[in-house]
């Protein structure tokens, strides 16, 4: 069980089955969207676990409050699950552990506030901290705001999941839908062990990453670079994972970012393996996923394509020298605003993605 070993926990996607917990773990959800909803929704219908939620005051929680929280999964089924939800996380209390699953850009303002979950230094074991969002820097935010008395880890989860309407999560594949987690330093204390074992029994493949292979840093960084990559492009093209691979052009830009990606990586001391990124494997060409940055841009809201950008620069600014494989794909304010042709943009690709980001655009005007 040390931490040169790695655990891959997972269970059958039926509902667990209820069994007498020989210890209640207390876990604490910030943020309630895609990623909190859906994975703290898991949980909260597993034995052994008391969830409760963090999460701004609005239609979304006033839903929640009411009538629960629905999953709607073609994977682990529909379900309603009764559970708490708080504007305020000094009414919530100490806990076991804590899942912070807000964007990046927020995650600065909210750090501060997660205090009150925290044990006391005399309470044994320290809380552990378990960010879900994307991006490299959310551990070193948490760890300055939080101090000594959490035990901030290392994490990541793989999922497609949104809010579909208020108080609803929907859940769609792929059928790697995973958290991985961990120390940072390597090794697995008791708290990281118990909470595997709890996304387990919820159904959740959990995953704690060997040393040996980089464990949860090296982890990371690959999904860091994937996001940023795909991220850009799909923001910039509008088009599916499919269709970048599909067409030359996007796919040679496409493979350029990642390529970047890994220089950065490299460069910080961080990239295990091969010097190639395999999420441009040919078995993707037949992706329809798109990038969560054109559901954003339908929806009017923030995306985080540009930011990548400058976390990427921070991160290995040295490996910068001749400039970003970005700036031309975003533009020299790094934003997705238009389609942007060239830089490996074909005029096909760029007219299918306005219509595809316009069709978006009026579903969700009549919806509302």
């Amino acid at each position: 069980r040390g931490g040169s070993r790695r655990r891959h926990l997972s269970a059958s996607s039926s509902p667990p089955t209820p069994t007498p917990p020989e210890h209640i773990m207390r876990i604490a959800v910030v943020g309630a969207g895609g990623v909190g909803g859906f994975f703290g929704g898991m949980l909260a219908r597993a034995a052994g676990a008391q969830v409760t939620f963090i999460a701004r005051a609005g239609a979304h929680h006033s839903a929640i409050v009411k009538d629960g929280l629905r999953i709607v999964s073609a994977e682990h089924g529909d379900f309603t699950q009764s559970v708490r939800v708080v504007e305020d996380a000094s009414s919530v209390g100490a806990v076991d552990a804590v899942l912070v699953c807000v964007k990046e850009y927020s995650l600065a303002a909210v750090a501060p506030t997660l205090t009150p979950l925290l044990h006391g230094e005399a309470d044994g074991e320290p809380t552990a901290v378990v960010p879900l969002l994307n991006g490299m820097g959310a551990p070193e935010v948490l760890e300055a705001a939080l101090g000594a008395r959490a035990r901030v880890l290392g994490g990541l989860c793989k999922v497609f999941a949104w809010i579909e309407r208020p108080g609803v999560i929907a859940h769609k594949g792929p059928s790697d839908t995973a958290v991985l987690f961990g120390e940072r330093s390597g090794g697995e204390p008791p708290r990281v062990r118990a909470l595997a074992e709890l996304f387990a029994s919820a159904g959740v493949v959990c995953k704690v990453p060997a040393r040996e292979e980089g464990g949860i840093t090296s982890a990371m960084w690959r999904k860091f670079i994937g996001i940023a990559a795909f991220s850009a492009v799909g923001a910039a093209t509008r088009a599916t994972l499919g269709e970048v691979l599909a067409e030359a052009r996007t796919r040679q830009l496409y493979a350029a970012l990642l390529a970047e990606g890994v220089a950065v990586a490299t460069a910080h001391g961080a990239w295990r393996g091969t010097r190639r990124h395999t999420a441009h494997a040919p078995a993707s060409r037949h992706c329809s996923y798109g990038s969560v940055c054109v559901l954003l841009l339908a929806r009017g809201k923030k995306q985080d394509a540009c930011r990548f950008t400058a976390l990427k620069r921070r991160r290995a600014p040295h490996s910068f020298a001749s400039g970003s494989t970005l700036q031309p794909v975003l533009g020299r304010r790094g934003r997705a605003g238009r389609v942007r042709r060239g830089a490996g943009v074909s005029r096909r690709v760029a007219s299918q993605g306005e219509h595809r980001l316009a069709r978006a655009r009026r579903a969700r005007r009549q919806a509302e």
